[in-house]
C-alpha cells in the first residue's frame, strides 16, 4: 500500500497509525438491555485486527431507549460503563484507537432506526433543554473516563441533534457543543457526524469547531472527489466513502480529509474500499 496511506495522523494528543477508521453500526450482538456481550467484544477485536487505526463502537444512546426489543449500546448511566470500558481495552490492546458514537434517538425506537428513517418526525419530540445538554455532557464525560479517545456526536439519520440543526436551533445546539467540549476529559478527539447535504450544515460545522470540536465526519457523494467540505480544512474532516476506492484515489482524497471511514460490512485491512452504512 502507498506509504502516504499508512502515515501517522494526529488530533490533539491522539495519534492514528494510519488514516482508516471503522465506522459505527447497529448490531444484534448487544444485549437487549444495552449491555456489552462477549460476542460484541470478539466482534470489535476482529475489526481492530484488520489494522484500522480507529474503531468506532456504537451508536450508544445518551438517554434510555424507547424499546428493549432491540437495543443499542447505552451510555446514559454509570452502570453501563464497565462494558464500554471492556470495549476500549480490547480495541486498545489489539493496536487500535477506541472511539464511540453518542446518539439521542428522540422518540425513535432503536428497531425503527435500524430499518432506516426517510425523514424527520413532523415535530420535535418533547424534551427539556437543560436535561438534553446534561445528557450529552454526562455521556461524553463518562465515555472519556473509561478510555475512549474519539467521541462522536451523531447528527445524521434524522436523529434529534440532526433535526435541531435542520431547524436551526442555534442557541441550544451551541450549548450542547460547548458542554461536550467542557466535559471532554484527557483530550479525546471530538467529532460531529453530519449528512453530506441539508440545511445549515456549513454553519454548524463552523460552530462545532469554534466551540472546540476537532472533526466533522460525513459521507461522500456518489463521486467522492466532489464531496462538500463545509468550508473546513482537511485536518478537521473524516470522509466516509460511498463505494470501492482504489489506492490512487484514496491518496487524492487524503489531501482533502484527515481520516477515511470504512463501514464494518466492507472493512478490509488489505484494500481501500468502503460504502456508507
Amino acid at each position: 500500500m502507498n506509504t502516504h496511506l499508512q502515515s501517522v495522523r494526529q488530533v490533539k494528543t491522539v495519534f492514528f497509525k494510519n488514516p482508516f477508521a471503522v465506522l459505527p453500526a447497529h448490531t444484534e450482538l448487544v444485549y437487549p438491555t444495552g449491555r456489552v456481550t462477549p460476542q460484541l467484544l470478539m466482534h470489535y477485536k476482529s475489526l481492530t485486527q484488520t489494522e484500522a487505526a480507529l474503531v468506532i463502537t456504537g451508536p450508544a444512546t445518551i438517554t434510555p431507549p424507547q424499546s428493549r426489543k432491540y437495543s443499542l449500546l447505552r451510555a446514559d448511566q454509570p452502570k453501563y460503563m464497565n462494558g464500554l470500558r471492556a470495549l476500549t481495552k480490547i480495541i486498545g490492546s489489539n493496536g487500535g484507537t477506541p472511539g464511540i458514537q453518542l446518539a439521542h434517538l428522540g422518540e425513535t425506537d432503536a428497531n425503527v432506526l435500524e430499518q432506516g428513517l426517510s425523514d424527520f418526525p413532523n415535530r420535535l419530540p418533547d424534551f427539556e433543554a437543560e436535561k438534553l445538554v446534561t445528557a450529552y455532557s454526562n455521556a461524553c464525560k463518562r465515555t472519556g473516563e473509561v478510555g475512549y479517545r474519539y467521541i462522536e456526536l451523531a447528527a445524521d439519520q434524522f436523529l434529534l441533534l440532526h433535526q435541531l440543526i435542520h431547524e436551526d436551533h442555534e442557541s441550544l445546539v451551541t450549548e450542547i457543543f460547548e458542554a461536550v467540549v467542557a466535559n471532554n476529559p484527557e483530550g479525546a478527539a471530538l467529532a460531529l457526524r453530519l449528512p453530506n447535504e441539508g440545511q445549515h450544515l456549513e454553519k454548524y460545522s463552523r460552530l462545532f469547531l469554534e466551540a472546540g470540536g476537532d472533526l466533522i465526519a460525513y459521507p461522500s457523494s456518489p463521486d467522492p472527489e466532489q464531496t462538500p467540505r463545509f468550508g473546513c480544512s482537511p485536518q478537521t474532516l473524516m470522509l466516509s466513502l460511498g463505494g470501492p476506492v482504489p489506492p490512487d484515489t484514496a491518496v487524492k482524497l487524503l489531501k482533502k480529509t484527515l481520516l477515511i471511514g470504512l463501514p464494518q460490512s466492507m472493512h478490509s485491512g488489505k484494500s481501500v474500499q468502503a460504502s456508507h452504512p
